[in-house]
């Protein structure tokens, strides 16, 4: 039994350890990836800074909400997968979340 006076110590390099949470981190994204299917509309969506245009193309029926949200969820994927702020989706997480 371990006591707070007795901390476990590895042999293993902290380095390596690191290395081996982002490589299990890297999996667990490309698991949960999904594509977009059309990423010049994902494109096009994404690059809009105005909110009106956005909301023309909504009436327009050019793209739908599931569209938009599809599009930067995909964004923030891709962003991530650069600059490695550990953005993890996870459908069975989300879906117990709901049902709470």
């Amino acid at each position: 039994m371990l006591t707070q006076e007795e901390p476990v110590r590895s042999k293993t390099p902290w380095t390596d350890i690191v290395e081996a949470k982002r490589a299990i981190r890297s999996q667990h994204i490309k698991t949960h990836r999904q594509d977009t299917g059309n990423s010049e509309i994902g494109d096009k969506i994404t690059r809009i800074s105005d909110i009106s245009a956005l909301m023309q193309l909504l009436e327009s029926r050019e793209v739908s909400a599931e569209d938009i949200v599809t599009a930067y969820i995909q964004k923030c994927v891709y962003t991530d997968s650069y600059v490695l702020g550990f953005l993890l989706t996870s459908p069975r997480a989300c879906i117990a979340h709901e049902k709470v």
